[in-house]
Formats: structure tokens, C-alpha cells, sequence
């Protein structure tokens, strides 16, 4: 169709009715969140933030003497609720999501840092102290406490990686990462390689060595240049006494780190092994 003045309005004319007659978006959903503390006292005169997640809006208010706070007139979306109390975080740090002119509610618990911190360091001098299931229950705890915290994730995916348990340390080590990627992200690896090593050091303690290898191999998939891989695998090797695929695996390693003196070491134990070896075939 051509278009010509005349009918060029006849257009704007039309679309500009049909928007006038298009439902405009809502905002009609609401959320009611108490606060209270850890000790369920309500949290008076707290402010209290929520942010749109899809657009950073903000709406900002206090919380009554009951601890209850009230947001009206909310669009539809995911959104983040915060608030701050001396000595203080949040137990939940979960999205809200709002839709269809929903009206929600939520408490919203607050924990002393003093308790959760308390919980990561038993966490962490458990995994230290090798008491793995002790650094399970406290780090456990740490998490249930404080879930948007992501150093309780990073010490319960240390615990986790300790007791071989591969899924559940790299699960929770991707959850910490998710909340804090800067500090947390380039720990995903380490931790799934510190949890796959210790399946292989309990495979090699059942002397089943054929198995050890196989694991350290994958984990050489995932970190190729890892020389303390190799030397496990050496040490794997050398418990079959097939010292030639040893010494191979030894050399690798002093080849990536060629500053290793224990590497160093345990090649001269190795070729004392294969010559040792070697006399008694020989006789």
C-alpha cells in the first residue's frame, strides 16, 4: 500500500488508539516481611531494602515496632531483600519473585556473625585436625545459618572434598561461587581435584592401585600440569613395582616442578627400587 499524508495519520491515528486500548503493565503485587533476630524478638526501626533485580529500582523502608515492613505497588520480577542490623546478617538471601498481582509474605531472620564465624572456624580446624565429619556438622550448620554467606559454602566444599564426597564439595563450591565469583569462582578446581584425590588416596589405602591410577588420570583431564599428580601416580606405580611407568611418572613431575626435593627424593627411592629389581631377575 502506498502511503500518503492522508493515510499516514489515519495510521498514527490507530496505533495510537490501539496502545491507549493495550493493557499497561501492573504493579499491583505486594510483600510483608517481619525481621526478627536470632532470638526472635522482632527487629524494630530496621530499614529494609528491595531491589528489582531486572532494573536495580530500589524502595527503601523501616520496619514498624512489630519488626513488619510493607512494600506496596511492586512489578512483577525477582527481587533482593536486604537489611542491616549491628552485629548482625541475614539468614536468607534467597530472590523473592513477584508475579500476578501477588501479595507475599516472609520473615526474614537475623544471625549474629559472632555465632557464624565461631561455626567456620571449628569448620575449618576440624578439616585441619583431619576431624572431617566434625568440619561436615559445623560447616552444615554455618551454611543453614547464613546461606548468602559464601565462605560457610567454601568450608562445608572443603569438608565435603576431604571425605571424598566429589558431588557435594563441588556443589557447594559452585554455590559460593554463584554469590561471590571475584573470591570464589577460581576455587571450583581446586576443590573438585582436592575431592577427587582424596577418592584416589582412599583407593590406594585399599591397595587397589589399578583403580588409584585411574582416578589420578582423571584428574590429570582436568589439571594436565599438576606435577604432585604425577608423583602420585608414581607412587601408585611403584606399589605394582612397574618402577619403569614410575620413574616415567616421577620424571613428569620433576619436569613441572623441577624445585620439588621430595619429587627429587622419591626418584632416587624408585631407581634404587628397579635395580634392585633388575639383580634379583638376573639371579
Amino acid at each position: 500500500m502506498k502511503i500518503t499524508g492522508r493515510n499516514f495519520l489515519a495510521l498514527a491515528l490507530l496505533y495510537s488508539l490501539i496502545g491507549a486500548l493495550a493493557p499497561e503493565a501492573r504493579a499491583d503485587n505486594s510483600l510483608n516481611c517481619t525481621l526478627v533476630d536470632d532470638a526472635g524478638n522482632p527487629a524494630q526501626k530496621v530499614e529494609a531494602v528491595l531491589t528489582l533485580a531486572s532494573t536495580g529500582k530500589q524502595w527503601k523502608k523501616k520496619t514498624n515496632d512489630k519488626g513488619l515492613v510493607e512494600f506496596k505497588g511492586l512489578q512483577d520480577g525477582s527481587y533482593r531483600f536486604e537489611a542491616a542490623l549491628d552485629g548482625h546478617i541475614l539468614s536468607t538471601a534467597e530472590p523473592i519473585a513477584l508475579s500476578g498481582n501477588a501479595a507475599k509474605t516472609c520473615t526474614q531472620k537475623f544471625v549474629s556473625i559472632t555465632h557464624v564465624n565461631q561455626l567456620l572456624t571449628e569448620a575449618t580446624e576440624s578439616v585441619r585436625g583431619q576431624k572431617y565429619d566434625v568440619a561436615l556438622e559445623k560447616g552444615k550448620a554455618a551454611v543453614e545459618l547464613a546461606p548468602g554467606v559464601p565462605n560457610t559454602h567454601f568450608v562445608l566444599a572443603l569438608a565435603y572434598a576431604k571425605k571424598g564426597m566429589v558431588d557435594e564439595a563441588v556443589g557447594s563450591i559452585k554455590k559460593a561461587a554463584e554469590i561471590d565469583s571475584a573470591n570464589f569462582g577460581k576455587m571450583v578446581t581446586p576443590i573438585q581435584m582436592d575431592a577427587m584425590s582424596t577418592q584416589a588416596g582412599q583407593t590406594l589405602a585399599k591397595k587397589d592401585f589399578d583403580g588409584a591410577i585411574k582416578k589420578y588420570q582423571e584428574i590429570l583431564a582436568i589439571a594436565p600440569n599438576d606435577g604432585v599428580v604425577y608423583y602420585n601416580i608414581a607412587l601408585a606405580y611403584g606399589h605394582k613395582r612397574d618402577f619403569d611407568a614410575a620413574l616415567k611418572a616421577i620424571d613428569k613431575a620433576i619436569e613441572l616442578d623441577p624445585n620439588d626435593a621430595e619429587f627429587k627424593q622419591r626418584k632416587m627411592q624408585l631407581q634404587d627400587l628397579y635395580l634392585k629389581s633388575t639383580e634379583l631377575k638376573v639371579r
